[in-house]
């Protein structure tokens, strides 16, 4: 299960947005993880800023960070935000590998579906449609899905992998393939 922790920063990452933060040190695995990614797939040679972006000036109207509800020991950094974007686009997270998170969650409709309901990986609709994932870090309550039933985004984050209509895998199946993938 070491994986799946690695896939909710990763993921949890890539649909958050960033405030200013003080720069975090590289550690081994982050390390480790920018060599394979920049291996396997077509990246910038420098990594996008996720972990300490310049936002811009409507964010700084009023104090924001009370409302980011990143846990303090999941931190955003620029290589799990990097692998997390991957992810997100990687149909390897849905069982007949057909189907990514960003399969709903399009991003020319803000990171939403514009559909009623949202398609899963056979076809099948889901009960509503896909939410905006625009600026999740920064939503008030914390909770997500449309009825409010993840307490938080890391939690978010796997309930549509799992869901048998969504993407319908288990997650020791999530772990097998994520754990095969070269990168």
């Amino acid at each position: 299960m070491k994986y799946v922790g690695l896939l909710l920063l990763m993921i949890g990452t890539v649909i958050s947005s960033c405030d200013e933060v003080a720069p975090v040190t590289k550690d081994i695995e982050e390390i480790e993880v920018e060599a394979v990614l920049g291996e396997v797939l077509t990246l910038p040679d420098q990594a996008f800023n996720y972990g300490n972006p310049e936002l811009p000036s409507f964010f700084n109207l009023r104090d924001n960070r009370v409302e980011i509800n990143t846990p303090n020991n999941n931190p955003i950094t620029d290589a799990g935000a990097t692998l997390g974007r991957v992810l997100f686009y990687d149909v390897s997270l849905s069982a007949n590998n057909s189907t990514s998170c960003a399969s709903c969650h399009l991003q020319k409709a803000g990171f939403s579906d514009s559909d009623q309901f949202s398609k899963g990986f056979e076809g099948e609709l889901t009960n509503r449609n896909s939410m905006g994932l625009t600026n999740s870090k920064y939503y008030e309550n914390g909770h997500f899905f449309w009825d409010e039933r993840a307490e938080t985004l890391e939690e978010q984050v796997l309930m549509p992998i799992q869901d048998p209509i969504e993407m319908g895998l288990a997650l020791p199946e999530l772990e097998s393939k994520i754990s095969a993938l070269s990168y």
